[in-house]
């Protein structure tokens, strides 16, 4: 299904994420306390997805964001060079392509013609209409 791959990023991106905040907890061990790097102009917007999966993910977008600013905060504290921060990021963007593309091999069929004016209503019996 479709929300397994997103599932398996997102336990990628906090283990990734955790990690990061694992050595910066290490730093405060010893007296030094960086906070995450922050956006110099962060967005605000409204979210009106029709589907929980837009949601979905929006969320994982921002966990990237998150797990990208805490492994930045390593690189420019010197808690990690920027060969390890690159490698990093690297490996968890390939892994989430590679989950994302299994969703993509599908793309040819699902958007058919005949198959856009389709809803879930239409598959799931005793589904109201939207």
């Amino acid at each position: 299904r479709h929300e397994h791959p997103r599932a398996e990023i997102m336990k990628m991106l906090k283990e990734a994420t955790n990690t990061g905040l694992h050595v910066l907890a290490g730093a405060q061990a010893i007296g030094l306390n960086y906070s995450v790097l922050r956006s110099a102009e962060p967005k605000k917007l409204q979210l009106g997805f029709k589907s929980p999966y837009g949601f979905g993910m929006a969320e994982m977008v921002v966990t990237f964001d998150y797990f990208v600013r805490v492994w930045k905060t390593l690189e420019y504290r010197d808690l990690r060079s920027t060969e390890q921060v690159r490698a990093k990021i690297h490996e968890v963007l390939r892994f989430a392509r590679s989950r994302m593309m299994i969703t993509t091999r599908f793309e040819r069929w699902l958007m058919r013609p005949e198959l856009q004016t389709l809803t879930r209503a239409d598959f799931l019996p005793g589904l109201a209409p939207e």
